[in-house]
């Protein structure tokens, strides 16, 4: 049997976490009304990876980031910076290589989260640090 493709934004629900939805008019990210019913939700007109976990935040040497994605559906798009510190956007997929970036905190719900979190590591490293 085929895993309904919510399986995932519905599980995050049911743990009580904060999800969020990007309309399709502006591209911002939004809370969703879940409604009462399953049926609202699984029938919700938006695909799959327009849903993500809401950011949450950290504080690295002074400076409140956005703290990086624990859990991401399928086919999500994430970001995470290259070693030179250029944001790059990729679709996550369940490969080992990808849990690997997930684990180790490298990737990021948006293009500017992934930037500020590189520039805060590398300037921690480099005492430079906001502290």
């Amino acid at each position: 049997m085929t895993e309904n493709k919510y399986a995932q934004v519905l599980r995050w629900i049911a743990d009580g976490v904060s999800v969020q939805f990007q309309t399709e008019h502006d591209g911002e990210w939004t809370h969703q009304d879940w409604g009462t019913t399953l049926e609202e939700i699984a029938g919700s007109i938006y695909e799959p990876e327009r849903y993500r976990i809401e950011p949450r935040t950290m504080s690295i040497a002074g400076r409140e980031i956005e703290a990086p994605l624990t859990a991401i559906a399928i086919h999500q798009e994430v970001w995470m910076c290259d070693g030179e510190g250029s944001p790059v956007s990729i679709r996550y997929a369940s490969m080992p290589a990808f849990e690997s970036l997930k684990d180790s905190g490298r990737l990021f719900a948006t293009q500017s989260a992934a930037k500020a979190a590189y520039l805060a590591v590398t300037d921690l490293l480099t005492g430079k640090d906001a502290a």
